[in-house]
């Protein structure tokens, strides 16, 4: 019990000395903080990665989405099972496979990027090195970024594409 304690109180002041200063209180600079955060240096960003930073999506050559997300659906068990979770490394590994100069730019493409990338190309040949594969044959590999806030009515969707190339995934 004290053990609980004890942990639940180096959490609690973990978690209070890293949140920034504030109208209310001021944490900058305080000989508690300088302690806190020499002790516990990762803080919030240790445990998160910046909103802005891009992610990989893969699509069908027809643009159906082909990523089992989000972990929530009743087919992944409410977020139970794994196999999701494993499809962001398995895209990460195919974007690795694929020269920065096969991309296509979606800001240079009037339309759906998605579909400029299958129109007259043909697809890349890469493998598939993971243990529990979920994205063989032909598909659309995207880097996405979110939209600004500010311009978030123009848009339909929440994350853009900025490139995309098309596959041939062996497994």
């Amino acid at each position: 019990m004290l053990s609980m304690l004890v942990l639940t109180s180096i959490l609690g002041a973990g978690i209070f000395f890293s949140l920034p200063s504030n109208v209310v209180d001021q944490r900058n600079g305080s000989l508690q903080r300088t302690v806190a955060t020499a002790i516990l240096p990762e803080s919030w960003a240790f445990f998160t990665k910046p909103l802005d930073s891009p992610e990989y999506t893969a699509f069908s050559p027809e643009g159906a989405p082909l990523t089992s997300l989000p972990n929530s659906r009743p087919d992944n068990m409410w977020g139970l099972t794994r196999k999701q979770r494993a499809q962001g490394p398995e895209m990460a590994n195919l974007f690795s496979q694929v020269d920065t100069d096969l991309w296509v730019d979606c800001e240079q493409i009037a339309g759906d990027c998605v579909t400029a990338a299958v129109d007259g190309n043909a697809p890349l040949s890469v493998k598939n090195l993971s243990t529990v594969p979920t994205l063989c044959g032909e598909l659309v590999l995207a880097s996405t970024s979110p939209v600004p806030w500010s311009y978030r009515n123009l848009y339909t969707g929440w994350r853009n594409e900025d490139m995309t190339t098309y596959l041939d995934v062996e497994c």
